[in-house]
């Protein structure tokens, strides 16, 4: 591990630049767009529906916006997360796509309920009913950490994460809340009970590499504000999208006497049991056949038969 990695995964450096470095929580008053490297709408921007997005392997689908455009995360079919510092209020309607054409089908739900995950950024609502089979919903990776030792030994560290964002390119075909980027990055740290203001968090972060840093891929994203609570996926070894981080908060460090902007998620694999927990409270699914109907279905069926 060299100087830089290092000092990425030094747990007494990283609180010191958070504490010195952190510009912000992702503030709702004002509302800018991620930034994404080598950008173009075509490539980066969901709802531009283009045959060159660079992300069209993957399913969005269970990616909301509110009636305010904030965002909400499904992680069943009912319950979803957000950021507890800017999340779609109680009584709100969220909008999923089901595609990525913003003219396609979308399905309307409205938030019935919500809790905070103590010790966290984490909000988690539930709907007032849950959403159709067209709709995803997305597992959090099973890699809780107490350490940057233990962290480092995750598949997540070092991993490539696909970031989610407000769109540079604005709303597609006037159809509201369809400014969607996505953009790439790879996480470069982590650590455990950061304090940003008032808020306990444990993160990780990464920064907006230049064309010389090891770490630098295409589509390098870095948050602003207005994107708190939207979510950073995972692609497993088997292609699946889990939902690593939600959108926490930008900062800045000093690396090689140059200042570096810096993005930070919510880890989310260390409040998995909490969100869990919830997920069994409010979980709603789609009723299934009853024992009962089934009976009366192969009934009818049978008389029907009869009759001929």
């Amino acid at each position: 591990m060299d100087f830089l990695q290092r000092m990425i995964f030094s747990k007494g450096h990283l609180l010191k630049w958070i504490v010195m470095g952190a510009w912000c929580i992702l503030s709702p008053q004002v509302r800018a767009q991620m930034v994404v490297a080598d950008y173009t709408a075509l490539t980066n921007d969901r709802f531009k529906n283009d045959a060159s997005f660079f992300a069209s392997a993957y399913d969005f689908s269970g990616v909301g916006r509110g009636s305010s455009g904030k965002w909400a995360t499904m992680v069943s079919e009912n319950v979803f997360i957000s950021a507890n510092h800017y999340h779609p209020a109680i009584g709100e309607a969220l909008t999923f796509h089901l595609d990525n054409d913003p003219f396609g089908a979308t399905l309307v739900r409205s938030v019935s309920g919500g809790v905070h995950i103590a010790n966290s950024d984490v909000w988690v609502g539930w709907l007032d009913s849950p959403v159709s089979s067209g709709v995803a919903s997305y597992t959090i990776p099973n890699y809780a950490a107490t350490n940057v030792i233990q962290f480092s030994a995750t598949p997540l560290a070092g991993a490539t994460i696909l970031t989610v964002g407000r769109s540079p390119g604005g709303n597609v075909g006037g159809v509201s809340n369809t400014n969607f980027v996505v953009g790439q990055n790879v996480i470069d740290g982590f650590d455990t009970g950061v304090s940003v203001g008032s808020v306990v968090n444990d993160v990780t972060r990464w920064i907006q590499d230049i064309p010389s840093d090891a770490n630098k891929v295409l589509y390098e994203s870095l948050l602003q504000s207005g994107d708190s609570g939207a979510p950073s996926f995972y692609v497993d070894l088997t292609g699946q999208m889990q939902v690593e981080g939600l959108h926490f908060s930008v900062g800045s460090l000093w690396i090689y006497g140059k200042k570096r902007e810096v993005s930070y998620d919510t880890y989310l694999p260390n409040f998995k049991q909490d969100i869990e927990s919830q997920i069994l409270l409010h979980s709603i699914s789609v009723p299934e056949p009853s024992a009962v109907s089934l009976f009366c279905v192969a009934l009818g069926g049978l008389l029907l038969r009869r009759k001929k």
